[in-house]
């Protein structure tokens, strides 16, 4: 829970509009003993059984997109944190800064077979995805 004490101590993002998934059941119960509210979100929720996309890496990225695609759909902006990203700054006011585009992200390197044929990747580990029309 790094992340959620660097936000509170360093930003001043409410904390009325995060929505907070947890991936698995130990994270989501650690979650609630603690008080904070989660959604748990299982693979049979979004992934049909015996796909090929069922491994562990795979999964989280049909969540994270698919969760990502309802809420811009449904008029949200969405700021997409990992856990392990720890945040000094407001990350809002840079993403304003940028007002006519609809991903702001950094430049990564993975998937590497990605990066190597376009020459670039965004690293997902803090981006923001706008609701357009």
């Amino acid at each position: 829970l790094n992340w959620l004490s660097a936000v509170k101590l360093h930003t001043q993002i409410p904390f009325v509009n995060i929505l907070i998934l947890a991936l698995d059941r130990g994270v989501y119960k650690s979650l609630k003993k603690r008080g904070i509210s989660s959604i748990l979100l299982n693979n049979d929720d979004l992934i049909r059984p015996n796909t090929q996309f069922r491994s562990s890496a795979s999964h989280v990225w049909i969540k994270r997109c698919t969760v990502t695609r309802l809420l811009n759909h449904w008029g949200y902006d969405v700021i997409m944190m990992d856990l392990d990203a720890i945040i000094f700054k407001d990350p809002r006011l840079l993403f304003e800064s940028f007002s006519g585009s609809d991903i702001i992200g950094s430049r990564g390197t993975f998937p590497r077979d990605l990066y190597h044929k376009w020459g670039l990747a965004l690293c997902m580990g803090v981006v923001m995805f706008r609701s357009t029309s």
